[in-house]
C-alpha cells in the first residue's frame, strides 16, 4: 500500500440570515449539551437568532480535479 497526495479545494461556508437575507449568522459562543450537540448563531444585521447543527462559518474541501500525486516515502 502507498500513501498518495490529493489537491484539495477549500470553501468557506456560510449562512446568511434567514429573516433579513442580508446578515451572516453568527455563533454566540454557547454550545447546547444535546446529542448531537447543537449550536445557537446571532445574525450581524437584525440579531435574528437560530440554532443550528454546526457553527458557522465553517471551511469544507473538495478534491481538486486533478489525478493523485504519489508520495515518495
Amino acid at each position: 500500500m502507498s500513501e498518495t497526495k490529493t489537491p484539495l479545494i477549500p470553501f468557506r461556508i456560510d449562512m446568511t440570515c434567514s429573516k433579513c437575507n442580508e446578515g451572516k449568522m453568527r455563533p454566540s459562543n454557547m454550545t447546547l449539551l444535546s446529542n448531537p450537540p447543537k449550536y445557537p448563531h446571532h445574525c450581524t444585521k437584525c440579531d435574528y437568532e437560530e440554532t443550528y447543527k454546526v457553527s458557522y462559518p465553517y471551511i469544507d474541501y473538495e478534491e481538486a480535479m486533478m489525478k493523485p500525486i504519489p508520495r515518495s516515502g
